[in-house]
């Protein structure tokens, strides 16, 4: 799971589609035990913001919703064109990934 730490990373994934995001802290127990989980499922799909890296200050600062949306860690998220449509609780890695891949194929068939 690669962690971004710079606007114009996110902005990339944005353009690129449909992702999974995953927000933590590195204080959070829960977030350290889900990462691991996500680390076992191998998914190229699923990026993670830390809360507390100091070199993601701005990369937080520019993605109003974290600071609007973000309550209670860990936090996954189903991005699709910059927009958060669903959250997930960190122990339901699972079925974000299904929800992200039911997304895809609802979008595919649109074009």
């Amino acid at each position: 799971m690669k962690e971004l730490t710079e606007y114009s990373q996110w902005k990339e994934l944005v353009d690129y589609g449909e992702f999974i995001i995953f927000i933590s802290r590195s204080s959070c127990d829960s977030c350290n035990a889900i990462e691991e989980k996500i680390e076992n499922f191998k998914s190229t799909d699923i990026f993670k913001i830390s809360l507390d890296n100091p070199e993601s200050f701005n990369l937080r600062k520019e993605i109003s919703w974290i600071r609007k949306e973000v309550e209670i860690l860990p936090l996954i998220g189903v991005i699709n064109r910059g927009r958060v449509v669903r959250k997930f609780q960190g122990s339901e890695v699972k079925k974000a990934l299904i929800f992200l891949h039911s997304l895809r194929s609802l979008n595919s068939e649109q074009i």
